[in-house]
């Protein structure tokens, strides 16, 4: 009889444990999803006191641009109708700055503003110089020909 107790006992308390799990977990499905929107808004919300401000507004993290060119070598050759030769030139690289001003928040939580791009040369990672000279076709003038 002792046995039957303790069983019916643990299957109440079973039974309460999983009624417990069952609303929790529907109050949860209920609202977490708000709370986490609520928590997105409050931390990716662009004002001059949320601590991705100044992130947003000068960019911490390094933009490089790597350009490279087809360098014709025989551009003369072409005019008389042969085949270009071509070699492929850089990287050269340059590090974008990206800076926000003229921030204006406006009514209808929407903000303005003007962003500037620099770039500046960084010749320890590029394969040539800024005054190397390459000669590169005009496609347009090319398509035109006959």
């Amino acid at each position: 009889m002792g046995c039957s107790a303790k069983a019916r006992w643990a299957a109440g308390a079973l039974g309460v444990a999983g009624l417990l799990c069952a609303v929790l977990g529907a109050v949860m499905i209920v609202m977490v999803p708000s709370l986490i929107k609520q928590q997105v808004l409050k931390n990716v919300r662009i004002d001059p006191s949320s601590l991705s401000f100044n992130m947003w507004k000068e960019i911490p993290i390094p933009f490089y641009l790597s350009v490279y060119f087809f360098d014709v070598m025989n551009p003369s050759e072409i005019l008389k109708g042969e085949k270009p030769q071509v070699r492929e030139r850089g990287p050269y690289v340059y590090r974008e700055f990206r800076h926000k001003s003229n921030i204006t928040f406006n009514n209808n939580d929407t903000v303005s503003f003007l962003e500037y791009r620099t770039f500046q040369f960084q010749p320890s990672k590029s394969h040539g110089s800024e005054s190397d000279y390459i000669v590169m076709p005009n496609i347009l003038v090319l398509v035109r020909l006959p």
